[in-house]
């Protein structure tokens, strides 16, 4: 069993999943995907988890897979600047 989180780190995971969200709608919107519906029907999930994953819930990395299939961005290019760990602690 894994190890209780603190408060803070539960903020980090938090703030990392809204931020994934964001990434989500610019990535879509840059890939001319201007609804959630043409997503969805273009990754094959349903178009109300891809609003929840938007708003930054949690998600599978096979949902996460879908959606990079369908906008057509490596996750690397997908993650670029989104940073969950300080680098100066």
């Amino acid at each position: 069993m894994a190890p209780e989180q603190t408060p803070n780190e539960e903020q980090v995971i938090l703030d990392f999943l809204k931020k994934v969200g964001l990434r989500i709608i610019d990535k879509r919107i840059e890939k001319g995907h201007e609804s959630v519906a043409d997503l969805s029907f273009e990754a094959k999930i349903g178009a109300n988890q891809l609003r929840n994953y938007e708003k930054g819930n949690n998600m599978t990395m096979y949902s996460f897979a879908r959606i990079c299939l369908a906008l057509k961005v490596n996750p690397e290019e997908f993650f670029k600047g989104i940073k969950i760990v300080d680098e100066q602690s």
